[in-house]
C-alpha cells in the first residue's frame, strides 16, 4: 500500500485533493498505515465498507469522495506517473475510463 501511496503522491496532478483509502474489513496494519501517512500528506483520509469485497470497497470509496469524479485503483498495484493525469483528460470526453492493465 505504501508503494501505492507513494505512486499517487509522486503525479503531477496539483488538481488531486483527496485520497480515499477504505478498508474492506482488513486484517493487516491498514488502518495505522493510513494514519501515519496522512500525518505527512493530509490528502489521504480512510473510510471503512460496510462490508467485506473489492466492489463494496470501491463503492464506499465512491461514496465517500467528495468529487464528482473518481479515480479507482488498488493498494497492491502502483500506477504510473502520467496515471491520474491521463484518466482527468479522457473524463472530459467520456463518462467512464479505465486505464491499462498489466501483469
Amino acid at each position: 500500500m505504501l508503494h501505492q501511496l507513494d505512486a499517487i503522491r509522486g503525479q503531477d496532478a496539483d488538481w488531486l485533493y483527496e485520497v480515499v483509502v477504505v478498508n474492506s474489513m482488513s486484517t493487516d496494519r491498514t488502518e495505522a498505515v493510513v494514519h501515519d501517512y496522512a500525518t505527512r500528506w493530509p490528502k489521504v483520509r480512510l473510510v471503512d465498507a460496510p462490508s467485506p469485497g473489492a466492489n463494496n470497497a470501491r463503492n464506499a470509496g465512491v461514496a465517500a469522495a467528495r468529487s464528482s469524479a473518481a479515480l479507482l485503483c488498488d493498494a497492491d498495484d502502483v500506477v504510473d506517473a502520467g496515471w491520474a493525469s491521463a484518466l482527468r483528460s479522457a473524463l472530459a470526453d467520456h463518462d467512464v475510463v479505465r486505464g491499462r492493465y498489466d501483469l
